[in-house]
């Protein structure tokens, strides 16, 4: 093995019956890598560059695919004010608020685990939203002009907040 080490590079080797397991190793592996990929020793760097090349377009269509999604569900709420529970990750979540705001709308989402993400796009302060409708509550998080997320600690609290918005949402 060859590793950078201090500015310089450290070499180390294997000798003796010490080397010879380590090959006894490598042709295990390769043995199961040939057997697994259903190709030969030649053919198998060729095999592992298509898999990457394969994983790759595969997540590209999954991004489009969600792209898709994400643009079929936003345009979907008739609703200017959106106030709903999902289950969805993080990353879809933030990508349908996005999506919401582009449409001049508002949205706030939260999901089991007492999450909570608020859109308000430029109509109105994300953080002025969200400090009236959590004040009094334990929540941990924060907001900046059109975009805010935290977290409760009781599920009682992520209620009144839930409660207090559609008060918030009646002011503006």
């Amino acid at each position: 093995d060859v590793e950078k080490y201090k500015g310089g590079l450290r070499i180390s080797f294997a000798a003796g019956q010490k080397a010879f397991e380590y090959i006894k190793e490598l042709e295990v592996t390769m043995r199961l890598l040939k057997e697994e990929l259903n190709t030969s020793m030649d053919e198998m760097p060729y095999r592992v560059r298509r898999l990457k090349e394969e994983r790759l377009e595969e997540h590209l269509r999954a991004e489009n695919h969600q792209k898709e999604m994400v643009n079929f569900m936003a345009n979907s709420y008739d609703e200017d004010i959106i106030v709903e529970k999902l289950n969805y990750d993080e990353e879809m979540i933030k990508a349908l608020g996005k999506e919401i705001m582009a449409l001049d709308k508002m949205a706030v989402f939260y999901t089991d685990e007492r999450k909570v993400y608020l859109f308000t796009g430029k109509k109105h302060h994300a953080k002025k939203v969200l400090d009236e409708a959590k004040a009094g509550l334990d929540f941990r998080g924060g907001a900046g002009a059109h975009f805010g997320q935290g977290i409760f600690e009781k599920n009682e609290d992520l209620l009144t907040f839930i409660s207090n918005l559609y008060g918030v949402f009646l002011k503006l």
